[in-house]
């Protein structure tokens, strides 16, 4: 059964990127641009994971994976691509449920690899 991965991501370019690289490995995507869509994705596709952005976002990230984690969607694991390795920011994040991250620049293997791992059964 082909993995669905949901990847939510403002700018269209890099959630072109991720998809076509997700596609490429054999996984189904799921896309969006706005955080707010996230929860009510996750419950009508029902993702194998889901790939969360910090940009320009706010505090609607730390928002939706709340909703995520106390909702029904609570065992997706969630992978957070944050724009720069803050430990207090990530020591948040984890607090509230985040299993991984990736921070910006990453390399494309470093990324599909987190992928991988993550996606692993």
């Amino acid at each position: 059964m082909e993995k669905k991965v949901l990847v939510a991501e403002v700018e269209e370019d890099e959630r072109k990127l991720l998809s076509d690289l997700l596609k490429d490995l054999g996984y189904e995507t799921i896309q969006t641009n706005d955080l707010q869509n996230v929860s009510s994705l996750s419950l009508s596709s029902k993702p194998d994971l889901i790939i969360l952005s910090d940009k320009e976002q706010g505090n609607r990230l730390t928002d939706t994976i709340k909703a995520l984690k106390e909702g029904d969607s609570n065992l997706i694991p969630l992978l957070v691509v944050l724009s720069k390795e803050e430990s207090s920011q990530r020591d948040a994040l984890r607090k509230i449920g985040i299993e991984d991250f990736i921070f910006r620049p990453y390399s494309i293997v470093s990324f599909l690899n987190k992928i991988k791992e993550m996606l692993s059964e």
